[in-house]
């Protein structure tokens, strides 16, 4: 009786240890990564490939670990042979070769210097179009907005460049910079219902002689009858449209009168 017990108790404690070790770990990267099943470790993600929008309004998408950013395309990435570690480098694995036998003469590399990265005493920082090395000897972005206004309507500054925007009514000229009226008359003869004017920045609809305008693109006639006339009293109104006319009140001519309305 005692065996069986013991027997009992032992399965079911390893059932319990068995249902415990079937329960899947999960794992967690920080922004930026994402977890390699093969690896079993973390890796970057390029936000470039995956995120078809990433960069906006034609600026290119630089990648780099746990993150992206977007550079103007006239921005230039500047080679340096500087051999300090002041701009970022990305990690890697250590090596696994054994060392060699004999020192070998240390060869000068080539990175990459971003803006905004300052160099040593042992290189210099040379600054891409749109950036000024400051007195930390750092790259940062001009305010074309403010140094020069190069805009005709309205600038708005990017990292490394400035953006011109027109206002309502205008667009961009092929300089990019100055701004061209948009004759919008020229898109549909319904523009207007009579006739399209075209302005600076905007358009007008008119209506002919006895119409007036009603809303923006309609034109209705004007009752001049109602609205003042200049028919003498023996005289009476009638209203066409585009225009008035004075009739006699007594068509009727000698001996002949007038003995009704009709």
């Amino acid at each position: 009786m005692m065996f069986r017990i013991c027997l009992y108790f032992g399965a079911l404690i390893y059932g319990i240890m068995s249902q415990e070790s079937a329960v899947p770990v999960s794992y967690s990267c920080t922004d930026g990564y994402e977890f390699d099943s093969e690896s079993q470790n973390c890796k970057d993600v390029n936000e470039c490939d995956t995120l078809p929008d990433a960069c906006k309004g034609g600026m290119r998408c630089i990648n780099y670990y746990g993150g992206y950013f977007c550079l103007p395309p006239n921005a230039q990435i500047i080679f340096s042979t500087d051999q300090s570690d002041s701009a970022p480098a990305a990690p890697t694995p250590a090596p696994t070769r054994a060392p060699d036998p004999e020192p070998e003469p240390v060869q000068p590399q080539t990175r990459l210097v971003w803006p905004g990265y300052h160099g040593t005493r042992r290189g210099t920082v040379r600054c891409s179009a749109g950036f000024l090395l400051d007195e930390q000897n750092q790259c940062r972005d001009i305010n074309e907005c403010e140094t020069s206004n190069p805009c005709e309507h309205m600038c708005f500054n990017i990292l490394g460049s400035y953006i011109c925007q027109c206002r309502q009514g205008f667009e961009l000229a092929a300089d990019s910079i100055s701004c061209q009226d948009i004759d919008e008359c020229s898109f549909s003869s319904y523009m207007c219902q009579y006739q399209c004017v075209n302005q600076p920045g905007q358009y007008t609809c008119m209506c002919p002689e006895g119409y007036q305008l009603q809303g923006t693109s309609l034109c209705q006639d004007i009752n001049e009858c109602e609205t003042g006339h200049n028919c003498l009293d023996d005289q009476m109104c009638w209203n066409y449209h585009g225009g008035f006319r004075c009739y006699p009140r007594n068509p009727c001519h000698e001996p002949y009168v007038r003995t009704g309305e009709k």
